[in-house]
């Protein structure tokens, strides 16, 4: 468990130095800041990744709660949609 770690903050190290020395100039044909960008969701997919790996909580269990959030979600945003839009 200890390499992962030491791993991980060496990406994050390795992509900060990178960003730091390109200056603005693009890196893989990207701008920095799509990269900064990039690396900034990384890291809290990690978090979010990591959360759920250690809460021990099936995986399973969490897509099914998750697509009934989302399904909430959307079904909020339609609603939104249909009577802000002038169709009622």
């Amino acid at each position: 468990m200890q390499r992962l770690l030491w791993i991980l903050l060496a990406a994050i190290a390795l992509l900060l130095v990178i960003l730091v020395s390109n200056g603005n100039a693009p890196l893989f044909g990207l701008p920095s800041d799509s990269i900064a960008e990039t690396a900034y969701l990384g890291m809290w997919g990690g978090v979010i990744a990591a959360g759920l790996l250690g809460s021990g909580i099936r995986l399973g269990n969490f897509i099914r709660n998750m697509l009934i959030w989302l399904a909430i979600i959307a079904g909020l945003m339609v609603g939104y949609h249909y009577f802000h839009s002038g169709l009622v």
